[in-house]
């Protein structure tokens, strides 16, 4: 199974679609989005949580199906 990580935020998600060395890139289109398995995806999500603590939507792993 594929995972990707979103942040929705209001009634458009955000899906992430480049991940170099912490810098982190984000497009509506699920097309677009990168494909994780659950444990790249879980810690990506953790990171970018980390990284940001007070933001009001976090970063989560949904499955794609």
């Amino acid at each position: 199974m594929t995972y990707v990580v979103v942040q929705r935020t209001g009634f458009m998600p955000y899906f992430l679609s480049a991940w170099t060395d912490g810098i982190d890139s984000w497009d509506c289109l699920r097309a677009r989005a990168l494909t994780f398995d659950a444990r790249a995806a879980r810690r990506i999500a953790n990171r970018l949580n980390a990284r940001r603590p007070t933001a009001p939507v976090p970063v989560v792993v949904e499955a794609l199906r």
